[in-house]
């Protein structure tokens, strides 16, 4: 999800609404104009490691019982906001100590705004996170092809240098969005049919 909503950039930019030089999939800390190009595989393994350091801490200084998609779709929402906006003093981390797990949700919808503006791109980021928050962890898996999850679990397995296989996957993971694309435009409510919107962000979080 963080991935297919950030989008990559080998080389830093510089992001007139966050006001911070961006590079990777939304890297801001550390980076400046003359920061060094990276490849899809190093953004990756940047975002796993900046998870795994703040990230997952900050969630799990909550102390909450979670279940999977809530943690998934806070890790999504602080990776864009900062860890602070889990604070206290702000409504979703009152509620979420509040064990108000809807309101909590609700609140993320607040934030769709950057440089002042209304963003149509954080608008649907804070409607997919909120969607997943209150989706339930045990409730019957969602709908994922035989073989889009088969893609997804070999993409996975394969070390960075099996080079080959990995453009293999690359290309018939693409085709798949594309299609994807397509019928959910051409639909009414298309991204919410047939979990189309979560394995879009699945597919286009391994091809980059």
């Amino acid at each position: 999800m963080i991935m297919g909503f950030e989008g990559f950039s080998s080389k830093p930019y510089w992001d007139s609404y966050g006001g911070v030089y961006t590079r990777g999939f939304g890297e801001t800390e550390g980076i400046r104009r003359d920061s060094p190009a990276i490849t899809v595989a190093q953004g990756q393994a940047n975002l796993e490691d900046r998870i795994e350091r703040f990230y997952e801490p900050a969630i799990r200084a909550l102390g909450l019982s979670l279940n999977q998609d809530q943690w998934d779709a806070l890790c999504s929402f602080i990776w864009n906001l900062g860890t602070g906006i889990l604070g206290a003093e702000h409504d979703i981390g009152r509620f979420l100590r509040e064990h108000r797990w809807f309101d909590a949700a609700n609140s993320m919808l607040e934030y769709d705004v950057a440089g002042g503006v209304v963003l149509a791109g954080l608008r649907s980021r804070r409607e997919a996170e909120r969607r997943l928050f209150l989706s339930a962890a045990s409730a019957k898996p969602a709908y994922v092809p035989g073989d889009e999850a088969r893609w997804c679990r070999e993409w996975d397995r394969l070390h960075r240098g099996q080079v080959v296989r990995r453009r293999v996957l690359r290309r018939v993971m693409r085709r798949r969005e594309s299609v994807l694309i397509r019928v959910a435009r051409g639909q009414r409510d298309g991204w919410r049919v047939l979990n189309r919107e979560a394995r879009f962000h699945a597919l286009k979080g391994r091809t980059g």
